[in-house]
Parts: structure tokens; sequence; C-alpha cells
């Protein structure tokens, strides 16, 4: 296990993606061997073979047993087709040369914001790649300028890289400090490597350069935007461009708070419609199809459903990611049977079903007692008496599920009903609670 590395899992368990990498397949019930022998703890999982690496999961520890190895350390691979008791094998054989030479961790996955101008760039990288403004929130390595005797027209900064003129103490684009030039004969004429620290002050004065790289990425990420959708066949050669833009700005929207939640809500929900990067299918899960799908579908509400108090049908959620999956489509019975692992797998979703048959998806904390109250407020607020219609507006909620949420509130006392010619309206029950 020597050359294998610690891999990043999402909340649903599901190993992260780097940058330009793509799932290709996943096999259960997988474990490992060095050798000839079994290694422990790592011997009931999920295999995932994407196209930069083979990532070993656990399914009973996954955050402690979960392994990947990058695929440029194979260099042959062999096959034993199991006999009797003996199962079938892959046999790996690694470059070890290249192993021993290769010290470097896997790429850090996810975003982080630049402090100065709160674009989120990848976590692999060290700059801001807006601004040039290094991230301070890890160890950065910088690259030290030459500065020899010969060079008498160049002064370069060492914050954003812009060359100055010889003449000047500070930057002329960023307002950074620039070092001191000196003609000693003990200075080097090679380029070395200086390693700084997290705590290191930089004064930033980005005013016109930051405006002028925002306007520039603005104007062609509007370009982008109008090129997709000329026709049918251009929208489909800019899907994967549009799906990597439409993550970054959900990412950077979860990270900032909003003076309005609800349309922030909203046009995070219009982003996410644009599409799921890498889908779950038949042909590259296998047999755990439905346990993969069930985790992609856990990942994809994750990021628009509240948790606290929010239900969907499960006709709405079949709509909604179907329009995600793009030509990937799952049918009716997939996503059932998908949806029935979310307990099983510990996911923060379950599947419910009402007394008239009305199955809908609901976050793990939301509970009748909760929802009951919500109910209720809504009835006070809205002059003591409520439809099935008005409460889904208010909720936005499917018709049904507000006419079940309704007939609960009724059964636990809180409101009571009055059947007449313009339908069926519920009010606060005075009777109990006057």
């Amino acid at each position: 296990m020597r050359y294998f590395q610690k891999t990043q899992l999402s909340s649903s368990k599901r190993p992260e993606l780097l940058p330009n990498e793509s799932l290709l397949l996943q096999q259960g019930n997988v474990g490992l061997y060095e050798g000839k022998q079994k290694l422990e703890n790592y011997q009931d999982g999920v295999c995932y073979l994407t196209s930069h690496r083979l990532i070993y999961v656990d399914y009973t520890k996954p955050t402690e047993y979960s392994t990947e190895i990058s695929l440029k350390l194979v260099k042959d691979i062999d096959s034993y087709g199991g006999f009797l008791r003996s199962s079938p094998k892959i046999i790996l054989h690694l470059d070890i040369d290249l192993a021993a030479n290769t010290n470097t961790p896997s790429p850090p996955t996810g975003t982080w914001a630049c402090p100065i101008c709160f674009y989120a760039n990848q976590a692999s990288l060290t700059k801001c790649q807006l601004c040039g403004v290094p991230n301070t929130d890890a160890e950065i390595i910088i690259h030290k300028p030459v500065v020899s005797d010969t060079d008498g027209n160049e002064s370069t900064c060492g914050i954003c890289t812009f060359i100055n003129h010889p003449s000047m103490i500070q930057c002329e684009m960023c307002g950074a400090d620039l070092a001191k030039r000196t003609h000693s004969s003990s200075e080097p004429t090679s380029p070395g490597w200086v390693q700084v620290n997290s705590d290191v002050e930089v004064r930033i004065a980005f005013r016109r350069a930051i405006q002028d790289r925002i306007e520039k990425t603005t104007l062609e990420t509007n370009e982008t935007m109008a090129d997709a959708f000329q026709d049918l066949d251009r929208l489909m050669a800019k899907a994967t461009e549009m799906v990597k833009l439409a993550e970054s700005i959900s990412n950077k929207m979860t990270k900032e708070n909003s003076e309005n939640d609800g349309d922030m809500s909203k046009l995070r929900g219009y982003l996410l419609n644009l599409g799921i990067a890498s889908p779950v299918t038949r042909g590259s899960a296998g047999s755990i199809y439905h346990q993969e799908l069930a985790r992609e579908l856990a990942e994809f509400l994750d990021k628009f459903l509240d948790k606290e108090a929010s239900m969907k049908s499960l006709t709405d959620v079949y709509c909604i990611f179907n329009r995600a999956r793009g030509v990937a489509l799952v049918s009716p019975e997939d996503l059932y049977k998908a949806s029935l692992q979310f307990e099983v797998l510990n996911l923060p979703f379950r599947l419910r079903q009402f007394e008239s048959g009305l199955l809908v998806i609901q976050s793990l904390q939301m509970n009748d007692d909760r929802t009951a109250t919500r109910v209720l407020r809504h009835v006070k607020q809205h002059g003591g008496h409520i439809t099935a219609l008005q409460l889904a507006e208010l909720e936005q909620w499917a018709l049904a599920v507000a006419a079940e949420q309704l007939k609960m509130a009724e059964e636990k006392g809180l409101l009571c009903r009055d059947e007449g010619p313009a339908g069926l309206t519920f009010y606060e029950n005075l009777f109990l609670h006057s």
C-alpha cells in the first residue's frame, strides 16, 4: 500500500473527480491484495476507474479505508479468471522507479475563494486565476526572480509577474513593492526556489487590473452563452464547458452570504439544471448501478434542497433529475429503486409514502411536527384560513404534497376543515387551542 494515497470523498461517499477527469467504470464487491496477501480492511468495497486514477472506496468505513493510485504508475496488467473458490483477479504491474520518484500527493479538490477579489479558484492553484494573489491558506512555492548585472531594463513583480521599468520601486500593475536591485557578484545567476509560509503579508492595490480582468471574464462568459444557444449542435459541443461554468458559479454562491436567499436558491436551481458532468450509467456501474445512482441523486438534491424542511414529489424529482442528466435518462423504476437505497447507504434523504400512495423525497431532518408548525404559521399569517393551492404557492410544493401536509396538520389537531361550495378550506382549530 506504500504506492497508494488517501482519496477525497464527497458527502455521499463517492470520490471527488479532479479537473478534466471523467468516470469510466465502477465495480462492487472488490478486495485488494498485495502480492498474494489479502490487505486487511480493504476486502469489501467499490472500485472506480477514472481517466486519471484507480480508486477503492470501502463499504463499511469509506472515510477511513479509501485509497487511490495514479494510472501513470501502472505499466502493465494481467488477468486471472478464477477457479473453484478462487475469485477472478486483475493484477497491476507498477513502474517502481517512477513510483519511487513520485512523492507528490494527489492534487487537492474543491475551490478556494480569493481574499481580494473573491474569485472561486481550483484548489490545485497556488495563485488566484483572476488577480494573481497567492493562496494564504496553505504553504506556497514561489519562483525567485533572477537578478543579474546585465539586466538593466526590466524589473519583474514577484506578486503579479508584471515586468516593470527598472526605475520603478512599486509595481505599475498591482502596487506591490518591488525587490531592491543589487549588482553584487555573489548574487546567484540561476533561478532558485523559495518557500513562503502561509502567514506572509502582501500589500495589494488591485483596482483597474481587477476591473479589466472581470470585464474580460464577463465578456468571455457572455460570448460562451451566446454561442451555446445558437443551435442544438453547438449547444452539445459546448455542454462540458457550460456544466463547468455552472458548477463554478454555484460553488461561489454557496460560499457567499446573500441578502435574498430565495432568489439565490432559485438561481442556483437554474444553474444545476444545466447538467451533471459525469452521470452514472448502467454500463459503467454494473451490479451496483442503483447504489451509485442513489449517491449521485443525493449529491444532486443536496445542492438545491433546503435540508431543514424540503420535500419534493418523486414525479418532480424524476423530471428535474433527468433534465440535468441530459441524454443519459433514467427510468421511473430505476429512480424508485435508487431512492429506496437512501436509508441503506446512510444518505441524508428518505423516500416517504403517504396514505394516499403519494411518494415524496424529503430531507432526513424533516419531521411531521416541524412541518405542522410551519403550516399553522402560514394559516395565521394568511387571515386564519388557507387552501391547498395557497400553501403550495407559499412553500413551493406540488399541490398533492400541500394537500397531504394539511391533512397531517389536521390529524394532529392544529387545523380543522370547512367543505363548502368554494372547495376545501382549512382553519386554525380554535376548539382545541382557544
